[in-house]
């Protein structure tokens, strides 16, 4: 019988290469529905593709809104599926397998039937790949239960991309994992410090509570909800909020408010919150948040002016500068809309901004590193083929790897004598998943499989809860496994059929 040995830490070290590597959130895609009143050649959908190093733009024939949107790209750099809270687009742009009716109710259908209104849940949505599980994708999104009330649904969406001949389709729909029935806007997700798993945070619109999950290899687990982990949130349509590229910040703003959090990415905890101060002064219809690719620099726009903050001074505040402000000239076609609204960090090391009002252009922050106004902010820097309006989509820093040292590496729990251990599904097919009952992390362990005959087939040393194991080479049969802790101990035992 052929034996798998599986040693954890060099195949943790591989895949955080391989996502260093990959070319996850290398397409955008925006777009501007169809519109009776505008020429049909400002009509369809952006995409912006930054596979060679440049954002190469082009037009595809799709008349539906992208103010609210997400999307998968593999590590290949080739689009997955995309989706603007109303339905899940492939790669062809047509509606994937079962990809219909995302966010089914009441405000979806006031929303999406009418191609010139939107889904009013800003950022209210994200696609993220399932941690160990190839070709599978997640979709958490905030579903509204009834139009103009603010009352909402945490739901996800599970896509198998190997469906309809590899273009994916949709195999659960709108599950809803948090049902109360409060006002939640701007989720926004960052990985795990394992670098593997995701952590999504939905604030609560107007309080000082923050809703985290955990997406792993098991699903969506939470929320935890943080009590008094920040100051007042004003979340809403005209703002924004952003982890920081090395996921230990976060910050959002809106009109009249702005605020920075302190992230653990192993325990998934707020800390440490801290106002933004800004100049309430000018235009303020919207606002938009981003830190810049070495996490050091804060931009935050507010309607007609952009501001800088070096987050590495023990008073940010004190580092504020103007880097960009409205210089009064606008478009004379009246197609490039001036003002500053949210942002994203692109894949060429630059950050791009879009307007709060339908344009056909977006702003550039060329050098987000460096200070002030070295950071070269160029309006209009680049033209698309399409109107867009709305955010820009809501895409985490996909290669972001594992902390130094790992979650696990004498940062877990440790692992007492008398803990629960879970071994399931039993019977199980391809895999089993070995969970801690009572943690997520637990202190370095081993886990043995052997067959009838006694003979030891798989042997492995992960230092952290949930593990999944692979059976896909092991035949059908009866096995038996233990369970070890790091002084050799045994804590768990039993039996395990496969088939």
């Amino acid at each position: 019988m052929k034996k798998i040995f599986f040693i954890a830490i060099p195949f943790f070290l591989l895949i955080h290469s391989l996502f260093g590597q990959g070319k996850e959130g290398f397409i955008w895609v925006l777009g501007y529905p169809s519109d009776p009143g505008l020429p049909s050649s400002l009509q369809g959908g952006t995409l912006i593709n930054f596979d060679n190093g440049l954002p190469d733009t082009s037009r595809f024939m799709l008349g539906i809104e992208m103010s609210l949107s997400s999307s998968i790209t593999d590590a290949d750099g080739k689009l997955l599926f995309y989706t603007n809270g109303c339905e899940i687009y492939n790669r062809n742009h047509l509606i994937t397998q079962n990809g219909n009716n995302l966010n089914a109710g009441e405000a979806r259908d006031y929303s999406c039937i009418d191609p010139l209104k939107l889904y009013n849940i800003y950022q209210g949505i994200v696609a993220l790949p399932w941690p160990k599980h190839e070709s599978f994708y997640q979709i958490i999104h905030i579903r509204q239960i009834k139009p103009f009330i603010i009352n909402n649904e945490i739901c996800i969406t599970t896509i198998d991309g190997r469906l309809d001949n590899g273009l994916g389709g949709v195999i659960e729909k709108n599950t809803v994992i948090f049902d109360k029935g409060i006002s939640q806007w701007f989720m926004t997700a960052t990985r795990h410090g394992n670098g593997l798993d995701w952590w999504i945070s939905v604030p609560e619109w107007r309080s000082r509570r923050y809703f985290v999950y955990l997406l792993d290899s098991l699903g969506m687990h939470g929320p935890d909800i943080q009590e008094n982990a920040g100051l007042f949130t004003e979340t809403g349509a005209a703002g924004q909020c952003a982890f920081s590229p090395d996921g230990t910040k976060y910050a959002e703003v809106s009109l009249t408010h702005g605020q920075v959090l302190d992230f653990n990415r192993c325990t998934g905890k707020f800390s440490n919150p801290r106002i933004i101060q800004f100049d309430l002064s000018g235009l303020t219809m919207c606002a938009g948040v981003a830190f810049s690719p070495d996490s050091r620099y804060l931009y935050v726009s507010r309607g007609d002016i952009l501001f800088q903050y070096d987050m590495t001074a023990a008073d940010f505040n004190g580092t504020r500068l103007t880097v960009a402000q409205f210089d009064g000239v606008f478009d004379p076609t009246g197609l490039k809309s001036p003002f500053f609204y949210t942002m994203l960090p692109a894949p060429d090391g630059k950050i791009y901004m879009n307007a709060n009002t339908s344009t056909k252009a977006l702003h550039i922050i060329h050098r987000p590193n460096e200070r002030g106004t070295d950071c070269d902010f160029q309006k209009w820097g680049l033209e698309l083929p399409t109107l867009h309006f709305g955010q820009l989509p809501n895409l985490p820093n996909f290669r972001l790897g594992a902390v130094d040292p790992p979650c696990g590496s004498g940062n877990c729990d440790t692992l007492p004598a008398t803990e629960v251990f879970t071994v399931f599904p039993n019977p199980a097919r391809d895999y089993v998943v070995i969970s801690n009952k009572h943690a997520s992390n637990s202190a370095p362990f081993t886990f043995q499989l052997y067959d009838a005959l006694g003979r030891l087939v798989v042997e492995e040393h992960p230092d952290c809860l949930p593990h999944r194991v692979e059976l896909t080479d092991l035949p059908d049969a009866g096995y038996f496994y233990r369970v070890f802790n790091a002084a050799g101990g045994k804590v768990g035992s039993g039996t395990l059929v496969k088939g």
